[in-house]
């Protein structure tokens, strides 16, 4: 069944590959696979095709000589507009990128056939002009990532430049040795002068890329620590707020503590008069001055009531707000560790409260 299957397949070529936008913008060589079907009929390409030489199969590691058009296109064809757009029904045939090379060698590339000419042409009609600008990137934080990869960027040119003024080194020490085995005084003396001037620019070189090193762990772990600020304020804003709720209901305890007291005077006071009327014997406003002064005692019992009440309220506030304290180090700690690059250590977190 095997070899049914691969007699079937017919030989490759780019006219099964029609030419599509990658996810950069750029036109590529993709299989048609039937998917296209074009007045010549030829809307009938089948996923796999044969290789025709066994250079192209050890290309593509093959044990047959039949291979997917979706390793074959990309492989051995080329778009006809690089660098334009095409949308799903205008999509542009490919050619072989061997006849094209060889032909641009010659001076007479090889002609299209009638219907690929058609699809160039109404590929080339429906050309909408110069693709948009990219939009710009926001830069507006203070450290960003745009900054942090030109650091690295430079770090690794830095760095590149240092392992080639060691093999530099290397090679000078080695001529060094060599002129040491000879008689010659001079060349010796050249020798030596020469390893010292490398070893001094491999010298210079490292510590170079030292300081791109250094430079680019403190702009991250700068930003770093904005994150873990900004993650840590919302807690902490928080517990402000749940404090100053406390501070109220502090406040209203007192009030009602000044009015209990108060209360509880004016019944003794009234509980006194009552009393200098049962002395003068009139018995009427005594009886008033003592109702009057039982329930000014019971106001002041209430208020009193109030008043603890109202104290254990903002004791309670008071002790539920000190959960924000492990919240803001766990934010933090957790921001940070988001923000911060792999190859960066962290630093350590002060105390939040």
């Amino acid at each position: 069944a095997a070899q049914a299957t691969q007699d079937a397949a017919s030989a490759c070529s780019c006219d099964c590959c029609i030419s599509q936008p990658s996810a950069a913008g750029a036109l590529v060589c993709m299989p048609r696979a039937g998917d296209v079907a074009t007045p010549a009929g030829l809307g009938d390409c089948s996923v796999t095709c044969k290789v025709p030489d066994s250079e192209a199969r050890a290309r593509f590691d093959a044990t047959s000589g039949e291979v997917d058009y979706a390793r074959y296109c990309p492989s051995f064809c080329r778009t006809f507009g690089v660098g334009q757009e095409a949308a799903s029904d205008d999509a542009l045939l490919c050619a072989a990128e061997t006849s094209v090379t060889q032909g641009s060698a010659s001076g007479q590339a090889q002609q299209p056939s009638a219907w690929q000419l058609e699809l160039l042409s109404h590929g080339a009609g429906t050309a909408a002009g110069p693709a948009p600008a990219p939009a710009q990137a926001d830069v507006s934080e203070e450290v960003t990532d745009a900054i942090l990869d030109l650091a690295k960027t430079q770090m690794e040119e830095a760095r590149r430049h240092a392992e080639a003024a060691g093999a530099g080194a290397k090679t000078a020490r080695e001529a060094y040795e060599a002129t040491l085995a000879t008689s010659s005084t001079m060349g010796t003396a050249a020798g030596k002068a020469m390893f010292e001037q490398i070893r001094r620019a491999a010298g210079e070189q490292a510590s170079a890329v030292l300081r791109e090193r250094r430079r680019y762990e403190d702009a991250a772990r700068v930003k770093a620590m904005k994150a873990s600020q900004e993650a840590a304020m919302v807690y902490r804003k928080a517990k402000i707020r749940d404090l100053a709720l406390a501070d109220t209901w502090v406040e209203r305890a007192d009030q009602f503590k000044q009015a209990s007291e108060s209360r509880e005077r004016l019944a003794e006071d009234d509980a006194m008069q009552a009393e200098q009327y049962l002395d003068d014997h009139d018995d009427e406003a005594a009886n008033d001055y003592k109702a009057k002064a039982r329930e000014e005692m019971v106001q002041s019992d209430t208020f009193s009531e109030e008043a603890d009440a109202a104290k254990k309220q903002a004791e309670a506030i008071v002790a539920g707000a000190a959960w924000y304290d492990e919240a803001m180090q766990a934010a933090a700690a957790s921001a940070m560790a988001a923000a911060l690059p792999p190859d960066v250590a962290p630093v350590p977190l002060p105390a939040l409260r």
